[in-house]
């Protein structure tokens, strides 16, 4: 590190019983360094242990760490510890919030392993290992089955063993995959809608965006024009795209 002298502070055995000793460790530890998910879980654990006083930790302890006081969180926290270590290890390198480490805690250890499996070959984004996590969670609370036998299924093989499919193509596949198991009929629906969009023949000038799951009743249209003569092909075909059968038949699924 370069330094010539290192300070320290050195107390008799008998002198700092343990909530004390906690107490000056924790403040050193805030001051010195940023934590991490994982560390910030470890001081948590320590401090609840250590300090009897919840009301002491909700006042005191948790805004030096920048954090709302309440219970949920802190088990939110503690709970991380409850991960298996390859998992804790993945969620500081790819720096996950705590919702997301949080949701992985309620597998376990051994649909951890098959998760960290997945997870290690595909570069999902948070986003979508958010929703991967989510689907993944609703599928086997509602089917009553085991994680393992959708992360091992035939379907999600075949997307990761590809070798024509980019890592990120791969990523929107199982996405895919777990939404049409959570949502079949959605999921169907989507791809009938995406049929009608192509038979619309929309210009690039002009996006049609659906509500999400299909739920709201009507549809947006959005225009990009550079300037005010561009709106003149794209009012034609708005009301060419009124009379098509084609987005009577996309309204119909809202």
């Amino acid at each position: 590190l370069g330094l010539d002298t290192v300070e320290a502070f050195v107390y008799p055995g008998d002198s700092l019983d343990e909530q004390t000793a906690c107490t000056l460790n924790f403040l050193e530890n805030t001051v010195s360094k940023s934590l991490n998910l994982m560390e910030m879980a470890l001081t948590l654990q320590k401090i609840v242990y250590f300090i009897a006083d919840r009301e002491n930790i909700h006042s005191n302890f948790l805004p030096l760490l920048g954090l709302e006081s309440g219970d949920l969180l802190l088990h939110k926290y503690i709970q991380l510890l409850a991960l298996i270590p390859d998992l804790q290890d993945y969620v500081v390198t790819h720096d996950l919030p705590l919702n997301i480490a949080y949701e992985l805690t309620q597998f376990t250890p051994e649909d951890q392993t098959s998760l960290l499996k997945l997870f290690s070959q595909m570069p999902f984004n948070r986003n979508k290992l958010r929703e991967v996590i989510t689907n993944l969670k609703e599928v086997c609370e509602r089917d009553r089955i085991a994680p393992d036998s959708i992360l091992q299924a035939k379907e999600i093989e075949e997307i990761v063993m590809h070798e024509k499919i980019s890592p990120m193509d791969k990523c929107e596949a199982i996405r895919q995959f777990l939404k049409k198991l959570r949502y079949p009929t959605v999921t169907d629906n989507e791809r009938k809608i995406n049929h009608y969009k192509h038979e619309l023949r929309l210009p690039k000038q002009m996006k049609l965006s659906l509500p999400a799951y299909l739920e709201g009743g009507s549809l947006k249209i959005e225009l990009k024009v550079k300037k005010p003569s561009d709106l003149l092909p794209l009012s034609q075909k708005l009301i060419e795209i009124s009379q098509a059968p084609a987005l009577t038949k996309i309204l119909e699924f809202l």
